[in-house]
């Protein structure tokens, strides 16, 4: 219905990066992305949290050089926390 033939970003603050907590509505039987958190800081600025899996960004990297640094960058990211 509406907007079913788009990609579906929902909103649930419940810190948890899943869609376990779907349930399908307005004409969209899965989602696309979850915002989880926020209002949360990293390096001082506001953010929020988003849950895509296999990571959209991530996608759009060709050669496995680029993954590589993707993967170290988001490594190093994570562990500053």
């Amino acid at each position: 219905s509406g907007g079913a033939s788009f990609p579906l970003w929902y909103a649930h603050y419940d810190n948890s990066p899943s869609f376990s907590d779907f349930s399908p509505f307005g004409g969209w039987s899965h989602p696309s992305i979850k915002q989880f958190s926020g209002d949360d800081s990293f390096c001082s600025v506001g953010v929020d949290k988003n849950f895509y899996p296999g990571g959209l960004a991530f996608r759009n990297i060709t050669s496995s050089q680029q993954r590589m640094q993707y993967a170290k960058h988001v490594a190093m990211l994570k562990a500053k926390g």
